[in-house]
């Protein structure tokens, strides 16, 4: 795979100053003796696991939480119970609370947070659920628990996070489904997953759907969290990213819409120049206070999903471990913009301003941006009149016409509209005044 960014970097000379999201990693219990061990070699503060209410081992959490305690690491728990009948009464919905707060109660001081489900936005991890949007969701169902279950956690253990369960993606038409259900100050954190299954882009590369939002499933629509939670009066409580990551699967994708469309992974040496990079952008987006690397250690199933981890499934490191471990040892060691979100430079060479014409108008404009340029439309007192479009999007892209339309124009002035847009849909807007006079 092409590593072609839009982030530009550099190796700096010193850490950076700036505040750095807490690192961590996802892991899966049982932890082996060498898994203990990896943890305490990389240094990081925090480890999801799993906990399912319907196979509960006392001993087990008992067992994990006291040797990551040794260790100076917190757990986060993300506990789920069945994602086939999820708690949608009363009674499921008191069991789910109590059950949360009984452990909360048991491991006091000793947890970073309780993840209040996982990817409930999604029919995998929710079901059924009505059909919104082509998707499955039951944002009201997922609010009365997270409802009843936020402050039966806080009075067992007010040190530990609530946290809203990991978003797929980063769904923030779900999160602002939760709060037009009430869900504003059900929780101390908002989690977010952004190790999309078959994803191959960097970072820093994004798509934007029709509306100009950026697409959910692209890493940095975190920044769409952010926004959705400034609308709703929440810019107070931070975004923890729970699950980050890359397969390194040379399998074709066996996930999603792209099954069988396209590869499975990325190659390691990308896996971990993308780990550092989703560092650098969290690191820049102060409001994203953790981020945790899905996962520690690959599975040895034959799916695209197995591959994630930092580690292959016989312990050894691949690079991406190097560039957790880095990041956790000196910080973030790269610098730039994340993302481009910069618009396109128009120039507008004719007509000039304030030039007096009586019947057909000459334009002639061009618009340069480094990702290229694939549209620019022309547009008269706010009308459409033109779009120069070019599929292979030109770092400078031209367009040319003599507007027979221009005769057609009452007398007076009027405004020529220029747009320029980028590969990202970042639109540039530039304007020039005309005055049209009649003919001689």
């Amino acid at each position: 795979m092409c590593l072609a960014v839009s982030l530009v970097v550099a190796l700096a000379s010193a850490p950076a100053a700036a505040r750095r999201p807490v690192p961590g990693v996802v892991a899966d219990l049982p932890l082996s003796g060498a898994d203990y061990a990896r943890l305490h070699e990389s240094g990081v503060k925090v480890v999801r696991l799993f906990m399912f209410t319907r196979a509960y081992n006392d001993a087990g959490f008992r067992d994990a939480v006291g040797r990551l305690d040794a260790l100076g690491i917190r757990p986060l728990f993300v506990v789920v119970g069945d994602p086939a009948a999820p708690p949608l009464d009363g009674g499921g919905v008191d069991a789910y609370a109590s059950f949360v707060a009984a452990r909360a109660a048991e491991f006091r001081g000793r947890i970073a947070g309780w993840e209040i489900w996982n990817e409930e936005d999604a029919q995998a991890w929710w079901a059924p659920a009505p059909p919104v949007d082509g998707t499955a969701r039951d944002a009201a169902a997922y609010t009365a628990l997270l409802r009843a279950t936020a402050p039966a956690v806080r009075r067992a253990d007010p040190h530990a996070a609530v946290i809203l369960g990991g978003l797929t993606g980063n769904d923030y038409r779900f999160l602002a489904d939760v709060y037009r259900h009430g869900g504003r100050g059900a929780f101390d954190a908002v989690a977010v997953h952004t190790d999309t299954g078959c994803n191959l882009a960097a970072p820093s590369g994004y798509l934007r759907d029709l509306d100009g939002r950026i697409n959910q499933f692209s890493f940095l629509a975190y920044r769409e969290v952010r926004r959705t939670m400034v609308v709703h009066g929440d810019a107070r409580t931070p975004i923890w990213m729970t699950e980050l990551g890359w397969s390194t699967s040379t399998l074709t994708c066996d996930t999603g819409r792209w099954a069988g469309q396209k590869a499975g992974g990325v190659s390691e040496g990308d896996q971990a120049a993308f780990t550092a990079q989703a560092f650098h952008c969290l690191r820049l987006a102060r409001y994203v206070t953790h981020a945790l690397v899905f996962r520690l250690r690959d599975e040895a199933s034959g799916t695209t999903a197995a591959r994630y981890g930092l580690l292959r499934d016989d312990g050894t490191a691949k690079p991406a471990w190097d560039a957790l471990t880095g990041y956790v040892r000196s910080g973030d060691r790269l610098r730039g913009a994340c993302g481009d979100f910069t618009p396109p430079r128009i120039s507008i060479r004719l007509p000039r301003r304030g030039l007096r014409f009586p019947k057909a108008l000459r334009i002639s404009v061009s618009a340069r941006d480094s990702s290229g340029v694939p549209r620019i439309t022309l547009l008269a007192d706010g009308r459409k009149i033109r779009n120069f479009t070019d599929p292979a999007a030109p770092r400078t892209a031209t367009g040319s016409i003599d507007w027979q339309g221009a005769k057609r124009l009452s007398p007076g002035r009027h405004v020529l509209t220029v747009l320029a847009l980028d590969r990202y849909r970042n639109t540039a807007r530039a304007a020039v005044a005309v005055v049209k006079t009649r003919p001689g």
